[in-house]
């Protein structure tokens, strides 16, 4: 059946009826719209913006029903409304997934669900009851209060998606990990290069706070089992976007630690971890642990506890090298430091240390 038709001659057929004198009040409003603003349908107050980022103004319903369309055949013709419904076996956000994965489909629930969302009737039948169907326990579609943060977490959401579900452990894709909250998977598997196109979106949506608190807690395993430490990683105030945002020196330290992550074997901590790659492991974690020092930035780093909890345990596993180098004014100079206390772990050259290391232990 043609929607596109359809719906154009209901919004012809409707505004007939609001000009008809006969259907209106001795003030000239149309009766028949008391039927309509019985159930939500009413024309816009503002200006709309169609998919391609034109405001335009709709001043009647066929332009409405117009302008809703093409969001409607999408929904039909890629069976979004199964999808939603659960009419299927699978998770509706794996469901989702494939189908943006698909060639040309990145922007499709943005392209479906923008107009939708800014006509009060369709906003109400359609994304109400996505926000019901996805459930909150992976993306809180509930949390999103008004265009622009819709516009925006639609596309990290897709991004996030399409990243978590193009790529897989044995038959197991990354997003089946990740909605079982598993990232420890995730993080021990991962390629570095691979780890903008999914933490990227992943932290900057404002809707994915269970993914992300699902991440940091992965990180602690892994933090804490390298450092044999016990680390806060509370995302309790951290910027993810804006001028404070964390988020690509998160992902900056993630490639770093994923690196370090993989050379070890069951057991081995800090003081198995090859030196070149801790040493800038370290660097990139003191950028964001000195972040208002080193970066101009006014919020704290997310790893600044981490990161000094990281070198007291490099200390205390070459404990009698570290006694050997603070002893030496010599060795503290090519540092740059007068001494290793945690007032100068911001002024250590993290490289040299290690190499210092190194040479001491043969």
């Amino acid at each position: 059946y043609d929607i596109a038709n359809i719906t154009s001659k209901l919004g012809d057929l409707i505004d007939e009826i609001r000009a008809n004198k006969l259907l209106q009040t001795a003030e000239g409003k149309p009766i028949f719209d008391k039927l309509l603003e019985k159930h939500d349908i009413s024309l816009p107050t503002e200006e709309v913006v169609t998919n391609e980022g034109e405001k335009v103004k709709i001043n009647n319903y066929k332009e409405l029903f117009e302008f809703i369309s093409p969001s409607l055949v999408k929904v039909r013709d890629e069976e979004i409304y199964q999808i939603v419904n659960g009419e299927g076996e699978e998770n509706i956000i794996i469901s989702l997934a494939k189908k943006i994965s698909q060639q040309g489909k990145h922007d499709l629930l943005s392209d479906i669900l923008m107009p939708l969302y800014q006509i009060d009737f369709t906003r109400e039948l359609v994304i109400e009851e996505l926000i019901i169907a996805t459930g909150n326990d992976f993306v809180e579609l509930g949390t999103l209060n008004n265009y622009s943060e819709w516009k925006s977490d639609l596309g990290y959401i897709s991004d996030m998606l399409i990243a978590l579900n193009n790529l897989n452990i044995d038959e197991t894709t990354y997003l089946e990990f990740a909605i079982n909250g598993d990232f420890n998977a995730i993080i021990n598997n991962i390629d570095s290069e691979e780890i903008d196109k999914i933490f990227i979106p992943a932290l900057s949506a404002k809707s994915t706070n269970k993914v992300k608190q699902n991440i940091f807690d992965s990180l602690k395993v892994e933090l804490d089992r390298i450092s044999n430490k016990d680390n806060n990683l509370s995302i309790e105030g951290v910027s993810f976007t804006g001028e404070e945002s964390q988020t690509q020196e998160i992902c900056n330290i993630l490639k770093k630690l994923i690196v370090v992550n993989n050379s070890l074997s069951e057991g081995q901590d800090i003081k198995d971890a090859d030196k070149a790659m801790l040493s800038s492991l370290l660097e990139e974690m003191k950028k964001n642990a000195y972040r208002t020092s080193l970066l101009g930035k006014s919020e704290e780093g997310i790893f600044h506890d981490t990161f000094e909890n990281f070198v007291e345990a490099l200390k205390a596993s070459y404990a009698d090298v570290i006694t050997q180098i603070e002893n030496s004014q010599e060795l503290l100079a090519e540092l740059g430091v007068d001494n290793l206390n945690v007032e100068n772990f911001i002024n250590i050259d993290y490289s040299k240390l290690l190499d210092m290391i190194s040479e001491f232990i043969g």
